[in-house]
């Protein structure tokens, strides 16, 4: 299996995991909906467990989906043999780009690259 057949792995599973954790999210929505809306105290109690389960599962879901991207950024970093020099950018903050490296990394590997092969 190749690197790239990987890397595309790796996001194929985060975009499912991030569905999952979207499908979450409105079943958090709606179970906080029927308690707003109220009803019997012993429903609400168990709603509100509900709830909070739906939750965490939901922040599990989208932190999993992030560390698959970071994995996929790994691969990715390994597969395309960068420069020593460009190895160790500090990401900025992420704001849920869908491209693995931003254009001033991108920038900064290409000039590296450059750099290198001047030598």
């Amino acid at each position: 299996m190749d690197a790239l057949t990987i890397i595309q792995n790796k996001y194929k599973d985060a975009d499912k995991l991030r569905t999952v954790a979207h499908t979450s999210t409105e079943i958090y929505e709606e179970l906080q909906f029927l308690i707003d809306r109220g009803g019997a105290d012993d429903n609400k109690d168990v709603l509100q467990t509900i709830l909070e389960k739906t939750r965490r599962l939901a922040v599990y879901w989208f932190a999993s989906g992030k560390a698959m991207d970071g994995e996929a950024k790994e691969l990715t970093t390994k597969a395309l043999k960068l420069p020593t020099s460009v190895k160790f950018l500090e990401d900025e903050i992420e704001k849920d780009k869908d491209m693995v490296f931003t254009p001033k990394v991108v920038a900064s590997i290409q000039q590296a690259r450059y750099e290198e092969s001047m030598l």
